[in-house]
């Protein structure tokens, strides 16, 4: 028999479970409500510019959320699905951020460094090798023109998902280049391996690395191009010191093996660090010229072909001019001094207008750069003394920085779709790789005409950097009136 108090006490416990049931439920409709509320949130996400799964926390919950209630894993798995297919807005920064900015320095350096530094190569090849200047100048043009032109193709490899594959056939192609280079004696040895070979590495190379590093930054994308183009300067110094220390006491061919074995160990890192960000974009064709229908990138990119042009004439002979026309004439190694003057002041002008462009644009400094630079050019022909052609090299390399510093800039600044500056900034390099061919090699065989007087040369240079800086304003003033059109 059951007592009045076991009855309540039954009682009690029916009612507490009957509230705990109650509880319960609602405790479920709550979960089930906020998952609700969260799936469709995270519908709405995958509704927007895709990205990578990995760089959103608030996804990553609700596939959490999903799993541990058991309800909804279909959708959150199809939001995985279609974030790991998108790309995120840029993280402007960060340890992968800059981590990729330093290996695309690294990979500058070992390309670009050496071809910039060319004057090391026309000086020995001209002083002891007996090669005419103008035959010597279409090795390094040569070698030049592949690293614009195959830019084209590299950079859409790059776009449709083949980076890491565009760094290891460049990698390889450098060190064999430089390895059979070391070999050489004739001239047709060193066009195939330092201008054929080493061209086409620096090409399957650069502009992956550049477009691939620009999509990891937005409002300091334009600085850190230009400390991705500070490889120019480290290259630029480091090797041309290697070369004049070992070329008198190694000779020609452990000197470019030297140099070589430190580019293989600092590429073999690049590979193992670097990695792309953006979804790959396999439905645009290998070769795209529509970029150049517009107005804006057509005048910058066509501007920058006849502003190289006239660079390059400078940076071929200047060293050669100290050595023939300024008095009193400099020695082999002192005019050695003269690029490593150039590439370590050039820094300057690379960063301080680079930090600006982000703020008033990348083509708005470009225009009076380029003007400057010619200035300086005609300003060349009064140089005569030794004194005279330090202090011009001091202001030259700075202003001369800020032209190659801002150049990869400006194409970024003008693309809007990230997942196509590969293929926009291969374009502009491909029209540009032209300007080796009119330049250095050009004003060889005016030199020649003129029995070895400079004035030729640097009139040639000056006017090609003329018509370059008239292109680039026009791209400025295009521009503008493309916002304003937009605007109204």
């Amino acid at each position: 028999m059951v007592s009045p108090e076991s009855k309540r006490n039954e009682s009690s416990v029916d009612l507490e479970k009957a509230d705990s049931s109650i509880g319960d439920s609602d405790l479920i409709r709550r979960i089930s409500t906020e998952h609700l509320d969260d799936t469709a949130h995270a519908t709405d996400l995958a509704e927007k510019p895709q990205f990578h799964r990995d760089d959103d926390p608030e996804l990553q919950d609700v596939e959490v959320l999903g799993e541990a209630a058991g309800l909804g894993s279909g959708i959150a798995s199809r939001v995985s699905t279609r974030n790991s297919q998108a790309t995120l807005a840029p993280p402007d920064g960060g340890l992968m951020a800059w981590s990729m900015c330093l290996c695309a320095h690294v990979v500058i350096a070992n390309t670009w460094g050496v071809i910039n530094s060319f004057g090391i190569f026309q000086a020995y090849y001209t002083d002891f090798l007996g090669i005419s200047p103008s035959a010597i100048s279409w090795i390094g043009a040569v070698q030049n023109f592949l690293g614009y032109a195959l830019a084209m193709f590299s950079g859409r490899m790059s776009d449709a998902g083949y980076f890491r594959l565009t760094l290891l056939i460049g990698s390889v192609l450098l060190v064999l280049g430089g390895i059979t280079m070391s070999f050489s004696h004739t001239y047709w040895q060193l066009m195939v391996t330092q201008g054929v070979l080493m061209g086409l590495g620096a090409g399957f190379l650069c502009c992956p690395i550049m477009s691939v590093t620009s999509t990891y930054f937005s409002s300091k994308r334009t600085i850190a191009v230009a400390l991705v183009t500070c490889g120019n300067v480290t290259g630029g110094l480091i090797y041309p010191v290697m070369a004049r220390q070992l070329l008198p006491s190694v000779g020609f061919g452990w000197s470019i093996r030297a140099i070589t074995f430190m580019q293989a160990a600092s590429l073999c890192i690049v590979l193992l660090v670097a990695r792309a960000r953006v979804k790959p974009d396999t439905t645009a064709p290998m070769v795209d010229f529509s970029a150049l229908k517009e107005s804006e990138f057509s005048f910058y990119t066509f501007g920058m072909f006849f502003a190289f042009s006239g660079l390059y004439v400078s940076l071929y002979y200047f060293s050669q001019y100290s050595r023939t026309a300024v008095h009193p004439n400099l020695s082999y190694q002192d005019s050695l001094n003269l690029i490593l003057i150039f590439n370590g002041l050039s820094l300057v002008g690379r960063l301080i207008p680079s930090y600006l462009a982000d703020r008033v644009g990348a083509v708005n400094i470009m225009a009076p750069t380029v003007f400057a630079i010619c200035a300086l050019t005609f300003g060349w022909i009064g140089v005569r003394t030794t004194a005279g052609i330090y202090s011009w090299i001091v202001v030259d390399a700075m202003v001369c920085g800020s032209q190659m510093g801002l150049f990869p800039g400006g194409i970024a600044s003008l693309t809007t779709d990230l997942r196509k500056i590969g293929v926009r900034m291969g374009t502009a390099f491909a029209v540009c790789a032209f300007s080796v061919l009119v330049g250095p090699p050009v004003a060889g065989a005016i030199l020649s005409s003129m029995a070895g007087r400079y004035v030729g040369v640097q009139a040639y240079s000056g006017a090609l950097l003329f018509v370059g800086g008239c292109f680039v304003s026009g791209a400025k003033i295009a521009r503008t009136e493309s916002s304003e059109d937009q605007n109204s």
